[in-house]
């Protein structure tokens, strides 16, 4: 390749002929396999089980929650993949929502299903009816959805809770994250608090993750199995493009202006959170964890 113009030619094939991949239970592993089946756990025996006795002192335990607004927002969040992968932790599928279409939703949380076998993944299906800001303006419809959700946080007693921040455009989006605000607000819980974004960029992240190449091809294949989803829109073929542009913004917002960019393709912006006393507030200014390092450092760096 000499020039340009072959490089977006030739990115502009690879996606067409990626196009021709196998979606659903199939892609990627093979059926009957998942992306626990496909990775050794990076951490040792020993970093385990201090980190995870940690945990257990804190009334916690090692699993992570992931607040999904909609069926398929759970295969875009590359950091819960870290979390199982490196630190042993399971991961557990929150379906806040199964979509607004109530024709669609039988059909959706099939996929679902498929998708977090796929990623080793459990649910949690809350599957309220409507979760947006003007749901949060019936009181008494709110009220009974954030204690349902407080009690499966305190039953759940994860170490880590990930939900979309508040100004996610998505008004479902939007809803989830004053869901589990309203929600850890009432639960008695001790854990990592960490925001993510989709459809809209935070102002004030501060953490970029590194992406790894098996993590981002285990999240297009989950995210394929929402079948018919993507067979509408491809954008799990969109991924690769989605999290190179995190590492863009995330050399200047989460690394600093005028910083050396990272040297990693693919990443995820995040925004990771500690309690003040009744607010929540950024843990610490920036962090970029690449693939060679571990996600465990930001839960022990908070719970010296």
């Amino acid at each position: 390749m000499k020039t340009y113009i072959e490089f977006v030619k030739s990115y502009r094939k690879l996606f067409q002929n990626a196009r021709k991949v196998p979606m659903g239970k199939s892609a990627g592993f093979g059926e009957g396999k998942n992306l626990c089946d496909s990775n050794e756990l990076r951490i040792s025996d020993s970093d385990k089980k201090a980190l995870h006795s940690k945990i257990k002192k804190l009334g916690l335990t090692p699993r992570v929650l992931v607040f999904a607004p909609h069926p398929d927002d759970e295969c875009m969040n590359s950091l819960a993949v870290r979390f199982m992968t490196e630190c042993g932790f399971e991961i557990v599928d929150v379906a806040v929502t199964l979509g607004s279409n109530v024709a669609r939703r039988k059909g959706r949380l099939a996929e679902l299903k498929d998708a977090c076998n796929f990623m080793g993944w459990k649910i949690a299906k809350l599957a309220f009816d409507r979760i947006n800001p003007k749901a949060r303006t019936d009181k008494k419809y709110w009220s009974e959805c954030v204690d349902k959700t407080v009690a499966l946080i305190e039953k759940m007693k994860p170490a880590v809770i990930i939900a979309p921040h508040i100004d996610d455009w998505n008004k479902t989006h939007i809803g989830t994250s004053m869901l589990v605000s309203d929600a850890l607000a009432k639960a008695a819980w001790k854990g990592v608090r960490i925001e993510a974004e989709l459809w809209q960029a935070m102002q004030t992240p501060n953490l970029l993750i590194e992406v790894s190449d098996g993590h981002l091809s285990a999240q297009i294949g989950a995210l394929s199995c929402h079948t018919k989803e993507v067979e509408r829109n491809p954008y799990h073929l969109n991924l690769p493009a989605y999290y190179t542009d995190n590492v863009r913004r995330g050399a200047e917002i989460v690394g600093g202006q005028g910083g050396d960019a990272p040297s990693f393709q693919f990443g995820q912006i995040y925004r990771v959170l500690e309690k003040n006393g009744k607010i929540y507030k950024s843990a610490f200014t920036s962090k970029v964890l690449t693939a060679n390092d571990s996600v465990a450092e930001l839960l022990t760096q908070l719970w010296k």
